[in-house]
């Protein structure tokens, strides 16, 4: 991959003024610009077909690249970054595509693995965009780490559909990247994107066994092939191998396309691990068939005029795959991680975990200020609270903890129809600035891992008259319908001093059945 290159202020189409690159992805540049006539900013990917290729078989290529960009701007997922137009300007093809706030997955596993709940969460969502991507005849040909993207608000977005496709052969790329059947000369189907999904979880979940193994690592990891004895040299293997996610990894990794897992039974997993329940119990819902000959080869039509010198609206894509794994996959799961049924639930990780809390109706009265005391609300979450010095009370769909000396508060939120994490931070951040008015600012927001999925934090200043107050929010969906919000907000002189008392909290809240 090349370096960031200067845009020199191009205006693409007399709209889209890039503005500068952020790498590549498939066959061409990523560009950061901005659409000046919808006062927006957007990502063109610049396509660049290699000089090396004879006409005819360009015009083959482009002819997939139109197919593919035209379903690309049809699908509506929310997992699936919007592609919102393609063009050619001077033979040039670009796509312009959303530009999705926040960070790569890549970005997050260079703090660690995830745990295999909140890798679950990631994986369904992913699968969600693939599901419907295919349903309409689109392969996305690059699922990747750097390829998903997670918001400030915890939304999963999928980039490069439109991007990534036409490349099945060794003329357009490399195939060292590739699923085992391209390697093996066979046209790619919807399989070949599940094969790109079980890497990217595979890297989610044990990065250095992922890189161990040969290009599975979040980025640019050299590529060798994979064999069981560098499976076995992933540190992350030795210990738990992949966890409740084991057995679909193998799934999603098998060489052979026709006994790769279906996407069908890859929903369920991800299900029952996502939400702790049961595989067995998660119901096997139809996945749609693809239009017939969806993924045939498209030819060039040898009567179509030639591109004028002005913009023509185009939409495209290449078939770009992922890593050849091999067969020796399934030795991974032998190492322990998929022997047997496939589990549900999963560990907390280190540092979440807690003493387990009495149920107790409301704070202990225990004089000792100094120690922790146990509330069990009657929805049925816990929380221990520092000291014994908090008045409390309900109000409507949360509980209300206010320190009798300092002030501090602490709301605890609770939803039963939480919707999608992004679609919970949303809604109290827009109560918080309705609340808190023209007083309300802002600040930092990330994705954190959570017992054991996946939750949002963001900071906050609010001033009333003369005094100001800092805050911090965790939002964290548990399950199918249970949504927490817990908000913390203390005096602006205090917030260093308390700040302490509130990772403590975080610390031993147990959101309810949580035994």
């Amino acid at each position: 991959m090349t370096g960031p290159q200067t845009a020199d202020g191009r205006l693409i189409a007399g709209r889209y003024r890039l503005l500068s690159s952020s790498g590549e992805r498939g066959l061409g540049t990523i560009w950061q610009a901005f659409d000046e006539a919808l006062d927006r900013e957007v990502v063109l990917d610049e396509i660049v077909l290699p000089q090396r290729l004879s006409r005819a078989r360009r015009a083959e290529v482009r002819a997939g690249l139109l197919r593919a960009a035209r379903l690309a701007s049809r699908l509506e997922h929310p997992a699936a970054a919007k592609v919102h137009d393609v063009l050619e300007e001077q033979g040039q093809i670009w796509v312009i595509s959303e530009q999705v706030p926040g960070h790569p997955l890549a970005e997050l596993l260079g703090e660690g693995p995830l745990p295999p709940r909140m890798a679950a969460e990631i994986g369904g969502e992913l699968l969600g965009a693939l599901v419907a991507a295919h349903a309409i005849g689109l392969l996305h040909g690059d699922v990747r780490p750097g390829n998903v993207w997670i918001t400030d608000e915890g939304r999963v977005a999928l980039t490069g559909f439109g991007t990534s496709g036409a490349g099945q052969a060794d003329d357009i790329r490399p195939l060292d990247d590739a699923a085992p059947e391209i390697s093996a000369g066979r046209l790619p189907g919807p399989p070949a994107d599940l094969f790109g999904l079980g890497r990217t979880l595979l890297t989610a979940v044990d990065p250095a066994a992922a890189a161990a193994a040969g290009g599975l690592a979040p980025e640019n990891a050299p590529t060798a092939g994979l064999s069981a004895g560098a499976l076995r040299a992933g540190p992350g293997l030795r210990g738990q191998p992949g966890g409740p996610l084991a057995w679909l990894i193998e799934g999603l990794l098998r060489p052979d396309p026709d006994e790769r897992m279906t996407a069908s039974r890859a929903r369920r997993h991800l299900t029952a691990v996502a939400t702790g329940r049961p595989f067995e119990e998660v119901p096997d819902e139809p996945v749609p068939s693809p239009p017939p000959g969806a993924f045939d080869p498209v030819r060039p039509q040898t009567h179509a005029e030639p591109p004028s010198k002005h913009r023509r609206s185009l939409v495209g894509a290449l078939v770009v795959t992922v890593a050849a794994l091999g067969a020796a996959i399934v030795g991974w799961t032998m190492l322990g991680g998929g022997s047997g049924a496939p589990q549900a639930g999963t560990t907390p990780p280190p540092g979440t975990t807690s003493p387990k809390a009495k149920p107790s109706a409301t704070p202990s009265t225990d004089p000792a200020a100094d120690l922790l005391h146990p509330y069990r609300d009657d929805s049925g979450f816990e929380v221990e609270l520092p000291g014994n010095d908090w008045r409390h009370e309900d109000v409507k769909d949360e509980v209300v903890f206010t320190h009798k000396e300092t002030g501090s508060v602490l709301r605890i939120q609770t939803n039963d129809d939480p919707g999608a994490l992004n679609q919970l931070v949303g809604g109290t951040r827009q109560q918080l600035d309705r609340t808190l008015g023209e007083g309300y600012r802002q600040g930092r927001v990330r994705t954190v891992a959570y017992r054991g999925t996946r939750a949002v934090d963001w900071r906050f200043l609010w001033t009333r008259g003369d005094k100001t107050y800092q805050g911090s929010a965790r939002a964290v969906v548990m399950g199918e319908k249970e949504g927490y919000v817990l908000l913390w907000t203390t005096a602006d002189d205090r917030w260093k001093k308390d700040y302490d008392q509130y990772q403590s909290i975080l610390q031993s809240f147990q959101p309810a059945g949580k035994d």
